[in-house]
């Protein structure tokens, strides 16, 4: 049961270091205006499967877009899941997909990332790509809306919060591990005290 836990923790604090670490890398950073349509390249090639997520301003969670994955027959991708097929779509390439936004508006607005699979090995992101309009705010039916070309959030408090994560985790695994010792030692008591406990007549 200890094994299984440390195992969790060591997945969750994996994880999240590396949504962060991923945030705090410099992205690159493509602007169009509303309306235009426009391809964000895929800088991984993957001999399995493609993936594109989308990351707005206002939200931390990741929202897959599209898939493709390679056909055995004649080792060419083609996309196998799409979210919204009117808006979307892929540029197959050789050993990538790059992803394609078709009249581009406020809501696709923000950070976009490549993931690519492998058979079974887990999924590797290439460097993100931030989508901005040019020139900052936007006059859109009547309101302004601000633009996502805000400046990115200071890298040290990443840092910080993978920092804090570790030390908790770290704490937690050194529990876990002095728990599962004295039960050990505690097993291993009882069994010794079972054996040579003098019997009486």
């Amino acid at each position: 049961m200890a094994e299984l836990l440390t195992v969790f923790i060591l997945q969750l604090l994996f994880g999240t270091c590396r949504l962060y670490l991923l945030q705090g890398t410099s992205a690159d950073i493509r602007s169009v205006h509303p309306g235009e349509n426009i391809t964000l390249p895929c800088d991984l090639i993957a001999d399995y499967e493609i993936l594109w997520y989308h990351q707005s301003s206002e939200e931390m969670k990741l929202k897959l877009l599209i898939t493709a994955r390679k056909s055995k027959l004649d080792g060419s991708f083609f996309l196998n899941c799409n979210v919204n097929e009117s808006h979307y779509d892929g540029a197959i390439n050789t050993g990538s997909v790059d992803l394609v936004i078709i009249g581009v508006d406020e809501s696709d607005l923000g950070l976009y990332y490549c993931g690519g699979r492998n058979n079974t090995k887990p999924i590797q992101f290439g460097k993100a790509v931030r989508l901005s309009f040019p020139g900052g705010d936007l006059q859109s039916n009547g309101s302004s809306a601000q633009s996502d070309s805000d400046p990115p959030p200071d890298p040290a408090l990443h840092w910080i919060i993978i920092i804090v994560l570790t030390s908790v985790c770290l704490a937690q695994m050194s529990v876990i591990s002095k728990c599962a010792f004295w039960h050990r030692v505690e097993g291993e008591n009882f069994h010794i005290k079972t054996f040579t406990e003098p019997e009486y007549d």
